[in-house]
């Protein structure tokens, strides 16, 4: 196991039932905890839950042992890497920073704001099951699609409509990216979202590299510059699978190659669907990170079933990428 010392564990947030926090695991984040802190930097008040601390222990340890060239990471968009709350309100998603530009007519944004409030509860509902739900979830992205389309959606708008847009990265998401630079690990920002918004965001709000990769719904113009359609059929929160990207056509050839004989993957997600992003890849181990998001304390023990880890109370990045630098960084 990680022979790492004990001190500072008493900063880190211990996890609540079902387990406690496995000590190697505390003493391997405590470098970067201590590093943040002596800069004056604040850890967000949170939680960290784990129903089989053991067996996050076993793959930690053996995605160390295999080393970074072993290691991919598989990560959600919408509030996962981008903020979920800040600044007195909720942020906005990739298709929501769209919807509120205001640059497409009050119709349009008054049918979206219907649409959202019809589907969105559904998506995040304790009382249906996946397969309940699959069907809406079509229905809602099919929707959201079209009246982009009917009302005139154009490439010209995209940058702005980032710029106005209530949305934020997470704290610790761009030393994330610097960190799997460094260590030659590709990132694939798997979204159900809007690949150009998403592509946009990351140029406005961050610096990122060519190990960065984006697998998402990815908009058609006409040479006019109007919306037409999307490339592929549409990814939404529940189709996200990697089986699905490949057979379609829809993964970046790039990430493939870099990413060819990588047979560790750290997830980290946002919602139950999120675990299938590396569904059909193949693979040693599996790492996965929940942000168990506000409005969705019903569904905890969902997420303890499915994520290794899930993480309940936090705004910020900073576990999951301290959980990276103790894969990554030798002598950790």
């Amino acid at each position: 196991m990680f022979h790492l010392g004990l001190r500072l564990a008493s900063l880190l947030h211990a996890p609540t039932s079902p387990s406690l926090l496995p000590t190697w695991l505390a003493c391997s984040l405590s470098r970067s905890v201590r590093s943040r802190c002596e800069k004056g930097g604040e850890m967000s008040e949170g939680k960290v839950h784990m129903k089989h601390p053991q067996e996050v222990e076993k793959k930690m340890e053996a995605m160390k042992k295999a080393g970074a060239s072993s290691v991919q990471v598989i990560t959600d968009f919408d509030y996962t890497m981008s903020k979920f709350f800040f600044e007195g309100k909720k942020g906005s998603s990739s298709h929501g920073a769209i919807e509120a530009c205001n640059l497409l007519g009050d119709e349009y944004h008054q049918k979206v704001i219907e649409v959202k409030d019809k589907y969105y509860p559904l998506e995040i509902s304790s009382e249906l099951t996946q397969e309940e739900k699959f069907p809406l979830m079509v229905e809602w992205w099919d929707t959201a699609h079209f009246l982009l389309k009917q009302h005139g959606f154009e490439q010209s708008m995209i940058a702005k409509a980032v710029e106005r847009a209530h949305l934020s990265l997470r704290d610790g998401v761009q030393e994330m990216f610097h960190v799997t630079a460094d260590h030659g690990v590709p990132v694939l920002i798997f979204s159900a979202g809007i690949h150009d918004l998403i592509e946009e965001v990351l140029k406005q709000k961050a610096d990122t590299s060519a190990n960065v990769h984006i697998l998402s719904n990815k908009m058609v113009f006409s040479d006019s510059g109007k919306l037409e359609g999307f490339e592929h059929d549409n990814i939404h929160v529940l189709n996200k699978n990697f089986k699905g990207a490949v057979d379609s056509g829809a993964l970046p050839a790039a990430f493939a190659a870099a990413s060819k004989g990588r047979h560790n993957v750290v997830l980290f997600g946002d919602s139950l669907g999120d675990l299938r992003m590396c569904e059909g890849l193949h693979m040693e181990n599996c790492l996965s990170v929940g942000f168990l998001n506000p409005n969705q304390e019903g569904n905890l023990e969902k997420y303890l079933e499915g994520y290794d880890i899930v993480l309940t109370g936090r705004d910020d990045f900073h576990y999951c990428l301290d959980i990276l630098k103790a894969i990554l960084e030798q002598g950790s």
